[in-house]
């Protein structure tokens, strides 16, 4: 018996020691460094910091070396030694103070960082990513999904997906099942990927920028130019969709590092959105993404969008609140390569229960549970 629980202990210390857990904070403030991504020197290994600053490394990393690149602090790197557990402080790049920036046509200026941002995305290429899904239309229906997904860059800054590993739960009623197809296309990954490829919410305040106060300022952090573009609507203006918010761009380089952005709570009520079988009312979102440039390679490594809204469909009998998070983050920039007859675009939600390995152990994933 006492070897039974011995063996027990010994294999249950086994399992735990599996990884190794980095803390990162700032040396100065010292709080979490939030959405960073580590990576080891060999790129086999592709992880993302979360809200505690917190990352999970697999023991095999032991003698080697991870690093971070990140344009807020200094470029760090550290060579694994132990499977204990370390707080790693990083130091923040040397910042001037904020300078606003006057042009005569701005528009113009932001325009073109976009569509660099989006030409600078490698084509032919891809990432691996864990996305997942939740979210609830009133009472009646609740869903989770979550996925390890191949992302396909194609020329013209198009995306194909192939879910490789994916589980997922819904429950609604049996006959209410029609209903839940409004929220199983709010989780699909192929459009999360394409509205953070391509800008989306940034292309239409452009679009609209009469209806906007832009200011754009300027300052030194380490050796490059950083510039950020704050927006928020006029008082005045009532158009749908608008958001508040800033994104932050590398000024030589022309790519967007950082974007973070929200709908002001006095515009909600002007946002309305109609989709085949309802009508979306007072859209409330909240985005949030980071870009990685790394070896001369450009792509998103985190991504976080939030909506809440009403629902009204007289096809499906609603009227009701509805609630989704979506996020996803990239586990490395070298995805398999697509195979004759592969199916693309698939949804998790739709896919369910379809897995050769606990994927959810990953320790980039579980990080972030």
């Amino acid at each position: 018996m006492y070897k039974y629980i011995f063996l027990l202990c010994l294999c249950s210390s086994a399992v735990f020691a599996q990884n190794i857990k980095a803390t990162l904070i700032d040396n100065e403030t010292k709080d979490p460094v939030q959405q960073v991504a580590v990576i080891s020197d060999d790129e086999s290994f592709f992880g993302v910091t979360n809200d505690k600053g917190e990352v999970l490394l697999p023991e095999n990393l032991i003698n080697q070396t991870i690093f971070v690149d990140d344009y807020l602090y200094l470029y760090a790197e550290k060579t694994l030694t132990s499977s204990e557990n370390f707080v790693w402080e990083l130091q923040p790049n040397s910042e001037t103070l904020e300078e606003l920036l006057i042009y005569s046509n701005p528009k113009s200026i932001l325009q073109e960082v976009i569509d660099n941002s989006i030409q600078s995305f490698s084509a032919n290429s891809g990432l691996e990513a864990y996305f997942r899904s939740k979210g609830s239309v009133a009472s009646y229906s609740q869903y989770h999904s979550d996925a390890i997904v191949n992302v396909y860059m194609k020329p013209g800054n198009e995306v194909d997906i192939a879910v490789v590993q994916s589980r997922s739960k819904k429950k609604l009623n049996e006959e209410e099942k029609n209903k839940v197809s409004i929220s199983s296309s709010l989780a699909h990954p192929k459009e999360n990927f394409s509205q953070t490829l391509k800008f989306r919410h940034i292309a239409e305040m452009l679009d609209q920028f009469k209806q906007y106060e832009v200011t754009i300022t300027s300052k030194k952090v380490g050796e490059s130019e950083i510039h950020t573009c704050y927006f928020t609507p006029t008082e005045k203006s009532k158009k749908k969709m608008l958001i508040a918010g800033y994104f932050t761009y590398d000024a030589d380089k022309k790519l967007v590092l950082e974007m973070k952005y929200e709908t002001p709570q006095e515009k909600v009520q002007y946002n309305k959105v109609n989709i085949i079988i309802a009508s979306i009312r007072n859209v409330y979102l909240d985005y949030h993404a980071k870009y990685t440039v790394n070896n001369n390679r450009y792509y998103p490594s985190f991504c976080k969008y939030t909506v809440n809204a009403q629902a009204r469909s007289k096809m499906a009998n609603l009227d009701s609140r509805m609630d989704f998070v979506n996020e996803f983050y990239i586990l490395s920039d070298k995805p398999k390569a697509m195979s004759d007859g592969q199916i693309l675009n698939e949804n998790p939600l739709e896919i369910g229960d379809r897995y050769t390995e606990n994927f959810w152990n990953d320790p980039r994933i579980q990080n972030h549970e």
